[in-house]
């Protein structure tokens, strides 16, 4: 299948609070991000958020070199798995 069907992503996080979305090799979008760790008020439960300045948050998890992102707006949930290329 041609690329512009199905196009490639690859996503960046720099050292800079950095965040770069990449389609087919091209920057598709740019925004700075920041982390933090979310415990819940009983302390029984920890999650880790990543905020975008555009406005979205996503979950994230990572085991190894995956890093699992995970966006719930309402009733639909968006998963995404991205492997880390060296």
């Amino acid at each position: 299948m041609p690329d512009s069907i199905h196009p490639a992503h690859e996503i960046a996080f720099t050292s800079k609070s950095i965040y770069n979305l990449y389609y087919n090799d091209t920057l598709g979008f740019s925004c700075e991000f920041h982390t933090y760790k979310s415990v819940s008020e009983d302390g029984k439960y920890t999650g880790y958020i990543i905020k975008y300045d555009s406005g979205y948050t996503d979950h994230y998890s990572i085991s190894h070199d995956t890093l699992l992102l995970v966006n719930s707006d309402g009733i639909l949930t968006i998963s995404s798995r991205y492997k880390r290329i060296k």
